[in-house]
């Protein structure tokens, strides 16, 4: 409906908060996170052609702006629908090299799964993912 200027969802539909911060380089101060839905079910059928077309396209992307004061501070917090994929990179495909990714604390563990696809340019002796603590 008009009134709400949004959408309304039943039940089915999980929004859950992520916040990426604690990054280097410091160059992606102030810059926008770029989002981009990238389901299976949009982009699936696309070919070649079609896809990089979808993907140059700006108004195919939300924009997350960068928040100097929030807490944490210097970080990016934005809603996700869950059980979907979301390709996200900041300005032109700029790279990190490190970043802390916390979850919502309403975050369950039956909740869907979440798939975010980064740009990622740079060969990395060792990656780490923790998860309650514990390196996997």
């Amino acid at each position: 409906m008009e009134v709400y200027d949004g959408l309304l969802c039943n039940n089915q539909v999980e929004v859950r908060r992520i916040v990426f911060y604690k990054y280097t380089p410091d160059s992606l101060n102030m810059m926008e996170m770029k989002v981009l839905q990238f389901d299976d079910s949009v982009v699936a059928g696309m070919n070649a052609t079609t896809k990089a077309a979808y993907k140059e396209n700006i108004t195919n992307y939300s924009v997350a702006p960068w928040r100097p004061k929030a807490n944490p501070t210097k970080a990016w917090a934005l809603p996700f629908v869950t059980g979907k994929k979301y390709k996200i990179h900041w300005q032109k495909g700029v790279d990190f090299m490190t970043m802390q990714v916390d979850l919502s604390p309403h975050w369950k563990p039956t909740d869907k799964d979440l798939y975010l696809i980064h740009n990622f340019t740079d060969v990395r002796a060792k990656i780490d993912f923790l998860t309650g603590g514990d390196n996997i």
